[in-house]
């Protein structure tokens, strides 16, 4: 965790965003981002939502399969990528990061 960058704090007391998270699983297992296809996230109706400081991030988990949005009533995958994550969700996309050997049990 690296706190927000150029604000000078942590943000202790936060919510973690589901952007957030792809930075922070890209952080622990040490991803080198800067080679994300960024054009992963236009499969995604809402990729142009996703911060610009989260772009690699995002789309690294996306091309881990870390991430693959959420179905919507219409069928369509959108990111979500600065709502609030929940727990089920983070617990998903740990569970994704075991699976495709991201992280290890």
């Amino acid at each position: 965790m690296n706190g927000y960058d150029g604000a000078n704090r942590f943000g202790v007391g936060d919510a973690l965003t589901r952007e957030q998270f792809c930075a922070v699983i890209a952080n622990v297992v040490d991803a080198d981002t800067a080679d994300a296809d960024l054009s992963v996230l236009n499969a995604f109706p809402d990729a142009a939502d996703v911060s610009s400081w989260a772009r690699p991030s995002v789309a690294w988990a996306v091309e881990q399969g870390l991430l693959n949005g959420e179905e919507q009533a219409d069928g369509t995958r959108v990111l979500s990528a600065t709502r609030d994550i929940t727990r089920a969700e983070m617990a998903a996309m740990m569970l994704n990061a075991v699976d495709v050997g991201v992280l290890a049990k």
